[in-house]
């Protein structure tokens, strides 16, 4: 046989099994290619630019979560669409800290005043900010840093990191139905990745899957999560504020996903001179019961334990630079409704 038929003949042999995998995924319903992204629930999260999306800005909710509690939590947003009763730089003497986060900063499940930020405020006597938005990954929380440090007034800013919030690198995911512009490392940098749904030939399931399985190599992403965290030290020296890094665990903080992630903060954080807070520990080894019924976010306790940790490792790290103005007073700071009131507007089920 000649060289060409040979040739030939490899490839009919390679086009005949591509097809015949391509049907095979197909009846088996395996690496689907995601469909565009639609919104869910577009009463509480809307589309942003820069960030993916965040709560409606100004605005005063009740909601029910995980979604078989009883329990109704009020939730108040700030003009920027953070859930907070107070504005991102207003008038207070006191140092400021801004917290950026997922769910569990956001609070869910909590009221307001029970989330690990307002203990943090509590027990350090520093007013502290959240920017907490169920859904991000690590990459919108550094364009929070990028686009609120500053409008915070922030002398430190804590990004606080769990350890779903790697895997939200990933160049399809989707927050709530919002595509996500994402980053990729291109010859060790970090780049702006925009988001796509795979369209065309892209959505064979063949290809789709050969790019999952090259893509997820790393299901943590933590080269480019490392890369995030070095871009955030970058914006703690242009923006003259204190970066600090905090690790959330999960419900199985000795599983090695949570502690490979851990590490990697951990490292980035040395890497760059950066105060690290590891609340695995505390979590570890608190003798009640941490978390909502059924759900992997903290119930107030779980949100008290860490906030007490984050307060003590902060205390240290970085008290001895944080002080109130020499002239401030009482009078000078804004009170919140949660300290004020503990009337709450939303009732839970089977109250009046």
């Amino acid at each position: 046989m000649s060289a060409w038929k040979g040739m030939l003949l490899m490839l009919v042999t390679f086009a005949f099994c591509a097809v015949a995998t391509e049907a095979g995924l197909r009846v088996l319903g395996k690496w689907k290619a995601p469909d565009p992204p639609q919104p869910i629930r577009e009463w509480h999260y809307v589309a942003d630019a820069d960030v993916g999306y965040h709560l409606w800005p100004s605005t005063q909710s009740c909601l029910r979560w995980p979604p078989h509690a009883t329990r109704l939590t009020e939730s108040v947003t700030n003009s920027d669409g953070f859930r907070s009763s107070r504005e991102l730089g207003d008038r207070d003497p006191r140092p400021r800290v801004l917290v950026v986060g997922d769910s569990f900063t956001e609070g869910v499940g909590v009221e307001e005043g029970e989330r690990y930020t307002e203990i943090l405020e509590d027990r350090t006597g520093w007013r502290v900010d959240n920017a907490g938005i169920a859904g991000w990954g690590v990459g919108q929380m550094v364009r929070t840093v990028d686009a609120f440090a500053t409008k915070a007034k922030a002398d430190v800013v804590v990004l606080a990191i769990y350890v779903d919030d790697l895997r939200r690198a990933h160049p399809l995911y989707t927050g709530y139905g919002y595509g996500v512009d994402g980053f990729v490392l291109e010859a060790g940098r970090l780049v702006n990745r925009p988001f796509e749904t795979p369209s065309g030939w892209r959505r064979l399931r063949l290809v789709h899957g050969i790019s999952r399985l090259w893509t997820e190599r790393d299901p943590l992403f933590l080269d480019v999560n490392r890369a995030l965290v070095a871009r955030f030290a970058e914006l703690a020296e242009r923006d003259g504020f204190i970066g600090v890094t905090a690790f959330l665990p999960g419900r199985n903080p000795e599983a090695k996903r949570d502690r490979a992630a851990a590490a990697m903060l951990a490292e980035a954080a040395a890497e760059h001179a950066l105060p690290h807070a590891d609340l695995t520990n505390a979590i570890l080894e608190a003798d009640d019961p941490l978390y909502l019924d059924g759900d992997p976010h903290w119930n107030p306790t779980g949100h008290r334990i860490a906030g007490e940790a984050l307060a003590r490792r902060l205390s240290d790290a970085i008290g001895d630079t944080l002080s109130a103005g020499p002239d401030a007073t009482l009078a000078d700071f804004v009170p919140t409704p949660w300290r004020t009131t503990d009337i709450s507007r939303c009732h839970t089920a089977g109250e009046s």
